[in-house]
């Protein structure tokens, strides 16, 4: 887990398994995959020589496989798959650092090296994110707690 990690930025994206804050470390973990893109793309305005701009932001990766950018130049056609490697690499390592220790245990167990990322991230999604369900039922109940309490006035439901 990410305790082990000296950098202080991994350390604060370190998710603690309670499902109440999954939303919000969600959220957290994607904004930290923003700036890698642009460390990316900077690394290529600074080297521009003969690679190919990269197209695919990290964040890209959680929701689905990024389409595969055509080339008719062999060269740029390695480097757009070097990029690709190098983010699924780089996602794959950070969800290693900030998950649970048994979860991401469970998670080498059950997908090996050529799963796609976004299954991966359905995974995360699926054991500690809220289920549609749930969140419909917790609204629905408190929407009809709502209707049954007394109120003195209107003004104190929108307070």
């Amino acid at each position: 887990m990410a305790a082990n990690s000296k950098d202080p930025n991994i350390q604060l994206l370190v998710f603690n398994g309670n499902k109440k804050g999954f939303r919000v470390w969600t959220q957290k973990f994607v904004q930290h995959l923003k700036p890698l893109t642009t460390a990316k793309i900077g690394q290529w305005l600074a080297n521009q020589t003969s690679r190919p701009e990269p197209k695919i932001k990290f964040e890209d990766w959680l929701s689905g496989e990024p389409p595969v950018v055509h080339r008719a130049n062999e060269s740029e056609q390695r480097w757009y798959s070097h990029y690709r490697s190098e983010q699924v690499q780089e996602i794959r390592s950070l969800l290693s650092k900030v998950l649970p220790d048994a979860f991401t245990q469970q998670l080498k167990d059950a997908f090996g090296e050529d799963q796609p990322v976004h299954l991966l991230w359905a995974a995360v999604e699926k054991r500690y994110g809220e289920s549609n369900v749930n969140t419909v039922k917790t609204l629905v109940a408190h929407l009809i707690s709502t209707a049954n309490n007394d109120f003195p006035n209107l003004e104190v439901l929108f307070c």
